[in-house]
């Protein structure tokens, strides 16, 4: 996990939910944490919005079924 307090609007980061990973960009910066912009991966997807925690975890609800949540690793 990551701390999310050092990040900014913008830029991009790098995250993880077991096996897989996916690369996503800083669209909020809050007290309590940042949203995530994911961007498409097939043509038909819409972008997907993730928030985190202060300390880079994700929604368990917005993670991958068989990994659980989204963790921020790096930037």
């Amino acid at each position: 996990m990551m701390d999310t307090t050092t990040l900014v609007v913008g830029q991009d980061v790098y995250m993880t939910s077991g096996v897989y990973s996916c690369k996503g960009n800083v669209v909020k910066v809050t007290p309590s944490g940042v949203e995530v912009l994911i961007p498409r991966r097939l043509p038909l997807e819409r972008k997907e919005l993730q928030r985190f925690d202060n300390k880079g975890k994700g929604s368990d609800a917005q993670g991958t079924f068989e990994c659980g949540p989204w963790y921020i690793v790096g930037t």
